[in-house]
């Protein structure tokens, strides 16, 4: 059994009297699924466990120059100014056939999108 394990499975016999949210032992796999959150944030084992899980995967840094920065802020402002928010936005790179990004913003509260590529550039 790994170590992870072992002092999970402690954690939980530890805290079996323990109330999370209004959820007790006998509420079964939610309070097992809160019970397992409150281990990864609080114990060495859990914040050690978590770390080699997020160390595993690859991470991917897209970066935005100045003049794509100041288009990105420009269009943000005016979804603020009809929105009165920002809202939220999702950002997609994709290869441009492997010769340069394309880069895309969406926005999911004005239903649009902006594209950042500058071909020029490639």
């Amino acid at each position: 059994m790994e170590g992870w394990l072992l002092n999970w499975t402690g954690f939980v016999l530890l805290n079996t009297h323990t109330e999370i949210d209004g959820l007790s032992y006998e509420s079964g796999p939610e309070w097992i699924s809160k019970m397992f959150e409150t281990w990864e944030k609080n114990s060495d084992k859990g914040i050690e466990r978590k770390k080699e899980i997020e160390g595993e995967r690859n991470t991917i840094t897209y970066k935005l120059d100045p003049e794509e920065t100041r288009a990105l802020k420009e269009w943000q402002k005016h979804i603020k100014a009809i929105y009165g928010v920002y809202g939220d936005y999702i950002y997609t790179f994709e290869s441009g056939d492997g010769i340069g990004t394309i880069k895309k913003v969406w926005s999911k509260l004005a239903n649009t999108e902006l594209d950042l590529t500058n071909v020029k550039k490639w």
